[in-house]
C-alpha cells in the first residue's frame, strides 16, 4: 500500500508540472497612501499620482494585446485596499450603463471590471468583485455569491474612456495590511461595446477563476523581501519570467536575489537526481541516471558561473538567465519524478 501511495504521489507531481505554464509572473509592489482616498471615480488624489499604472491586458485565451487598452493601479491604507482602473473606450458615446442591484448577475451584462483577490496566496480561498461602469458591485467567495464584503466602488469618465475606484476592506479579506504581505490579484475587463471582448491582465487558462495564474500584490516590501519570494511566486509550477512593477522600476539587488534563488532551486533538483542515481539498484538505470546528471551539470555550468560572478544585471539578461534556469530546473524535477516512479514500478 505504501508503494502504491508513493506511486500516486509521483503521478500527482508529474501532473502538477504538466499543469504549469510559462506565462509571465506579474508582481505589483504597492505603496501605502499617506492621505485619505475619496471614492469618487476621479483618481485625482496624490496617492493615485504616485501609484504605478500597469497595462498589457491580453485577450482571454490568446497571446494578443487587447484594444482598446486597460490600465490599473493600487494603493492601500490601514482599512482598505484601493484599486483604480482606467478603460480607454473609443465608443464612449455608446456607453449608457444600466444601474443594477447589489450582487445582481446582470452587472456582468454591460461594461464591467472583474477583480480577483487571493489574500493569503493559497490558490484556494479567493474572492471575486465585479464592478460595472456605474460602480455597482457583485462580490463572491470563489463562485459563491452568498458571501458579501463591505466593498465600495465609484465610476467616472474622462475624454478617453471611463474609470473605476474600488475599495475592499482588509477585514473582509481576513488579513492585516502588514508590509511585505503577498496577495494574489487579477484584473479583467468585460467589454460589450462593438462586440464582446474578455481580457485579462495576468493570463489565465481555466476562465477568470484561475487563482494559480493570478498576478501578485506585495504591500510596501521591506528591503530584501522581494529577493526571497521566488519559490512562493512560482507556486503551482509557474515557469515564466518574474516581472516586477513598482515606483522604483528595475532593482538590481532584487533581480540578483531572484536569480540566486533560481540557481539554488536548480542545484537542489540536481542533487535530488544525483541521490536517486546513487540509490538505484538496477545497474542499467543507475548508469543512465548518472549520465543524465553529468549532462545537466554541464548544461548548468555556464549559467551557474555567470550568476555567481554577477555584481550588476540588466532586465534583459535577468530574464534570459532566469528563464534558462527555470526551464532546466523543471526538466530536472520531472526527471527526478520519472526516476522515482520507474524505481517504484521496478520494485513491484
Amino acid at each position: 500500500m505504501q508503494r502504491i501511495a508513493t506511486i500516486l504521489a509521483c503521478l500527482v507531481g508529474l501532473l502538477a508540472w504538466a499543469e504549469g505554464d510559462e506565462f509571465g509572473i506579474k508582481v505589483y509592489t504597492v505603496a501605502k497612501a499617506e492621505q485619505r482616498i475619496a471614492l469618487d471615480g476621479k483618481l485625482d488624489e496624490a496617492a493615485w499620482q504616485e501609484a504605478v499604472s500597469v497595462g498589457g491586458f491580453m485577450l482571454y485565451g490568446k497571446e494578443t494585446r487587447s484594444e482598446p487598452p486597460t490600465f490599473w493601479k493600487a494603493t492601500y491604507d490601514d482599512r482598505y485596499l484601493y484599486v483604480a482602473v482606467s478603460c480607454d473606450e473609443p465608443a464612449l458615446d455608446k456607453l449608457q450603463p444600466i444601474p443594477q442591484a447589489r450582487d445582481a448577475h446582470a452587472i456582468f451584462s454591460g461594461e464591467t471590471i472583474e477583480m480577483f483577490l487571493d489574500p493569503n496566496h493559497t490558490h484556494g480561498t479567493y474572492y471575486q468583485f465585479g464592478i460595472n461602469a456605474v460602480g455597482n458591485v457583485y462580490d463572491s467567495r470563489g463562485t459563491d455569491p452568498v458571501w458579501n464584503a463591505a466593498a465600495k466602488a465609484a465610476a467616472g469618465r474622462t475624454e478617453a474612456g471611463w474609470t473605476l475606484e474600488i475599495a475592499v476592506p482588509w477585514q473582509d479579506l481576513g488579513m492585516k495590511p502588514l508590509p511585505g504581505s503577498l496577495l494574489g490579484i487579477n484584473v479583467c475587463r468585460d467589454r460589450q461595446l462593438d462586440g464582446k471582448q474578455w481580457t485579462n491582465w495576468s493570463r489565465v487558462i481555466h476562465g477568470f477563476h484561475d487563482p494559480p495564474r493570478f498576478g501578485h500584490l506585495i504591500l510596501s516590501p521591506p528591503p530584501g523581501v522581494l529577493e526571497k519570494l521566488g519559490t512562493e511566486l512560482r507556486k503551482g509550477a509557474r515557469r515564466g519570467p518574474i516581472i516586477i512593477y513598482g515606483k522604483e522600476g528595475f532593482r538590481n539587488a532584487t533581480y540578483l536575489g531572484l536569480l540566486k534563488d533560481s540557481l539554488a532551486r536548480v542545484l537542489a533538483n540536481l542533487a535530488s537526481l544525483e541521490k536517486l542515481a546513487a540509490e538505484e539498484q538496477n545497474a542499467a538505470v543507475r548508469d543512465e541516471l548518472a549520465k543524465s546528471v553529468a549532462q545537466y551539470r554541464q548544461k548548468l555550468a555556464p549559467a551557474k558561473a555567470k550568476v555567481e560572478a554577477l555584481a550588476k544585471i540588466d532586465a534583459v539578461e535577468y530574464t534570459r538567465l532566469d528563464l534558462a534556469m527555470t526551464k532546466l530546473g523543471g526538466e530536472l524535477a520531472q526527471a527526478a519524478w520519472n526516476a522515482r516512479l520507474r524505481a517504484l514500478l521496478n520494485s513491484i
